[in-house]
């Protein structure tokens, strides 16, 4: 079976390789981002970088032109830029299980809730 384009597009942070996941291990030189800072690197030099709606990473063209050019000890990023998806990650890990399950209630338990009262409804009605 043929493989087509992948879905999203990613750089090597070391070498320029392309891949299809901004944290996956490089097939080129074996890199795989494992501290926060290479994974937030990664994820920059992505299609896949979003922050609050935001868009945070390079489009493209701009990857596909890096990955032809690659620079001599990798890319260079904004210092502002790292910081910010640091802290997006942090604040979502920071997140408690009981706002989760709060959400989960709001989200998914009352319209399921609802759905079975219409189906009791609908039911008891005929």
């Amino acid at each position: 079976m043929k493989r087509g384009l992948p879905m999203s597009l990613s750089l090597c942070i070391r070498c320029g390789t392309q891949r299809d996941r901004p944290i996956a291990r490089c097939t080129k030189c074996g890199f795989a981002p494992t501290t926060d800072e290479d994974k937030a690197k990664s994820l920059l030099l992505s299609l896949d970088c979003e922050i609050d709606g935001e868009y945070r990473g390079r489009t493209k063209e701009e990857l596909l032109a890096l990955s032809t050019s690659f620079p001599a000890g990798g890319a260079t990023f904004e210092q502002r830029d790292l910081d910010a998806v640091l802290a997006h990650a942090r604040s979502g890990s920071a997140i408690s299980s009981r706002k989760l399950l709060a959400d989960l209630v709001r989200w998914v338990g009352l319209p399921l809730l609802a759905l079975v009262l219409v189906f009791l409804l609908l039911h008891f009605t005929e």
